[in-house]
């Protein structure tokens, strides 16, 4: 029997429990292959390997390896194809398979670049795998490229949970240590051919689903293996009405009959509509989904022609929204730039109209996937693209990740493309997390200041303030572009330090510094004082349940927030904070896990002084 070695490596993170994926594609890819008895009389699998390690080490480690076969994408490949270098070279009879995203449709000049790869696998996989395994049992060499069809009648397909591949692999784990996520596929295939993407490429065309038995027990089997954390691998999630709502039950059931999973993250139908805000309803409740995000990507017409998109409507977005809202959850959306055809003001416009309704987001560089249609020099050269590559935010100790993003287009700097990013960090750093809702929001109703405005402002005060506590949470991603640091602007679980030391060590001098850009900036604006200590008090900033009583010269809280009219006599603010709950191991990962959502408020109600307590508190003053 030969040995056969599997490896799809994460990207780790996390504090004292890391988070790990388990490696989904190869063993799917395995279990197929493992059906054949050819491949069962000549192939046993003798490890799976996610953690990235040092790669001497690893090659050192296996035993006379056969096979070593690997799937490869953005946030792997350059650290895996050293590993395949190194086990080569140790190990020079071992045939490396490679297989992923990342493999180049087009992989002649590819395999000659990377000599020690001698087996590709393109598209999906499971079929050419258990070719390259069969050939391989049978006459002890392959073609070196290995293509199939793509596959309707996904019956035919095994699955690696159910076949055990993934048990010891989950046995050798430390839970104390390990947070494990898996991936749910309950469908393939993709109907859109949005240009930035490499999905619709793979596998567009008509969806085809597993059987409901197949989910079933996958999903019992994260919940007895105490999978935290669910990643559906559909792309379209709810476009099967009765089905993904049976799915999401499913979920939810697992959770209430084991504890496990416990949460899950969706890439939902592009097309929005009543039924998906039902099954998010569902999840949210459950506590097994966080937010509902409807991706936009962008909302100019231009832009969506020129990448093959098709968004929904304002009005269907509105419809969205209020019905998020009438179930007690946001909205979260999903931007990217610089789109073909966008310009610094369409998607300033964007942010700005998008904060004003009251919808977050997030906004991602544009990144260049070597399958996508927007990869080919033809759509390159069309719109003026213009890429540089710079290192992933997260650091490995072995290699450095690369990434290629669009800086420049027809319609768009790479000095405007530097700025609109920092612009969205910081409004999604501050304004999102809860910092600066308040100031902002009332500067924007009582002096009609616009967010994006607010928060241009703000970065060239504080850029030339080395000292200033905004200025040093910044300093990795000031001139990010010159400096290929793009990447370091994506707002998240890196940012969790920075929010501890904005709810704790840092609050005060934060606050003191904006103080003091505000009253510079806007003079003549009133009321400032009362509107920072409201903001100071509107967010949960310790671990302790807590009652104040805030007095000040307006109903203010129920003007910024509430809508209404302004009341220029004393209200008393009564602030009644829950404290933060006992599952978040800090106060910035519990802002950072509630950014979207807005959770992390205390409660708030706002009444009037009546006037024997306002010569009180004049006597107090007098005093």
């Amino acid at each position: 029997m030969h040995n056969v070695y599997l490896a799809q490596f994460n990207i780790t993170y996390g504090g004292d429990r890391q988070f790990t994926y388990v490696p989904y594609s190869v063993g799917t890819v395995w279990a197929s292959a493992s059906n054949s008895p050819e491949v069962r009389d000549h192939f046993r699998l003798a490890g799976v390997i996610t953690e990235k390690q040092d790669p001497e080490v690893l090659a050192q480690s296996m035993i006379n390896p056969a096979v070593f076969a690997v799937s490869v994408y953005v946030w792997n490949v350059t650290y895996t194809l050293e590993v395949c270098r190194v086990i080569k070279r140790t190990h020079p009879s071992c045939t490396i398979v490679v297989g992923g995203p990342s493999v180049p449709d087009a992989c002649d000049q590819w395999l000659a670049d990377h000599p020690w790869v001698d087996v590709v696998v393109q598209g999906e996989g499971e079929t050419a795998f258990t070719q390259v395994m069969q050939d391989l049992a049978q006459q002890g060499h392959t073609d070196p490229v290995h293509r199939a069809p793509r596959m309707r009648d996904l019956t035919q397909v095994p699955s690696p949970y159910q076949q055990g591949v993934f048990d010891q692999w989950v046995q050798d784990l430390d839970v104390n240590t390990w947070s494990i996520n898996a991936v749910l596929e309950t469908n393939r295939g993709c109907p859109f051919g949005c240009t930035y993407c490499d999905w619709g490429s793979a596998t567009l065309g008509k969806v085809a689903c597993f059987d409901q038995s197949r989910i079933r027990e996958d999903i019992e089997w994260m919940a007895l293996n105490r999978v935290e954390w669910v990643q559906l691998a559909d792309a379209n999630f709810g476009a099967f009405r009765e089905r993904d709502a049976w799915v999401a039950d499913q979920l939810i059931a697992a959770k209430q009959k084991w504890g496990w999973p416990r949460l899950c993250n969706i890439s939902w139908h592009k097309s929005q509509n009543d039924h998906m805000v039902e099954i998010a309803d569902r999840l949210i409740a459950s506590g097994m989904l966080k937010e509902y995000t409807a991706s936009l990507q962008s909302q100019s017409t231009t832009v969506l022609a020129a990448i093959k998109r098709r968004n929904i409507t304002d009005q269907q977005l509105d419809r969205i929204k209020q019905l998020g809202e009438e179930r007690g959850f946001a909205i979260h959306t999903e931007l990217i730039t610089p789109l073909p055809g966008e310009t610094v003001d369409s998607i300033t416009d964007t942010m700005e109209t998008l904060t004003q309704r009251g919808i977050k987001f997030s906004l991602f560089p544009l990144q260049i996937l070597v399958n996508a249609e927007m990869a080919q020099p033809h759509y390159r050269e069309k719109h003026g693209l213009v890429t540089h590559t710079h290192t992933l935010a997260e650091p490995h100790a072995w290699t450095k990740e690369q990434e290629e993003h669009v800086i420049e287009t027809n319609t768009m700097t790479r000095t405007e493309f530097e700025q609109v990013m920092l612009m969205a960090m910081v409004l999604q750093m501050y304004n999102n997390t809860g910092f600066t809702n308040v100031i902002t929001r009332f500067l924007h109703r009582a002096h009609a200041v616009a967010y994006t405005e607010f928060m241009r402002l703000m970065m060239l005060w504080f850029e030339s303030r080395p000292q200033s506590v905004v200025h040093q949470h910044l300093e990795p991603v000031w001139n990010h572009v010159e400096r290929r640091t793009t990447s370091h602007c994506y707002v998240g679980l890196w940012n969790v330090p920075q929010y501890n030391a904005l709810c704790t060590t840092q609050r005060d001098q934060f606050y003191h510094e904006l103080q003091e850009f505000v009253h510079h900036t806007w003079p003549h604006c009133e009321h400032v004082a009362d509107v920072f200590a409201l903001q100071q008090h509107s967010q949960i900033h310790s671990r302790q349940p807590s009652t104040i009583n805030l007095t000040l010269a307006s109903n203010l809280w129920d003007y910024v927030i509430n809508d209404q009219p302004w009341t220029h006599t004393p209200h008393q603010h009564i602030i009644q904070s829950p404290g933060m709950p006992a599952q978040f191991a800090s106060l910035g990962h519990f802002r950072n896990f509630n950014k979207s959502t807005g959770r992390y408020r205390t409660n708030i109600t706002c009444q009037p002084v009546q006037s024997h307590e306002i010569n009180q508190i004049h006597h107090a003053i007098s005093q």
